[in-house]
């Protein structure tokens, strides 16, 4: 099963639990751009709504991973990633993470 979240100028597709794969397409003419195997499975992907470059994946073992894409430092776009350190309190509450989503300032100002 492949899934995948498009914004106005990349399409990220995601592979099944057995291939981990992440792949960044360019949709003005959908050439494979940029392509990654992450070390455990993802289940969902949000794009941040302030930058086109920017999305987010979680999955398996607590994992959530902050991913950019670079166009400046080289010709070919590279897929950066971030992995932080998920609190104690999270990931001892379960081994898998199955969604995510962003929050704007004034949002979390409302709550």
């Amino acid at each position: 099963m492949l899934s995948g979240i498009m914004c106005f100028r990349f399409l990220v597709s995601l592979g099944d639990y057995e291939e981990r794969r992440i792949n960044v397409w360019e949709t003005s003419n959908y050439t494979l751009i940029a392509s990654t195997v992450t070390n455990s499975s993802l289940h969902h992907i949000a794009w941040d709504p302030q930058a086109f470059n920017e999305f987010v994946t979680v999955g398996d073992n607590g994992s959530i991973m902050f991913w950019l894409i670079d166009e400046i430092s080289d010709k070919k776009p590279k897929l950066r990633v971030q992995e932080p350190d998920i609190p104690d309190e999270v990931s001892s509450l379960s081994n898998r993470v199955s969604s995510c989503s962003f929050v704007s300032q004034s949002q979390a100002a409302d709550e």
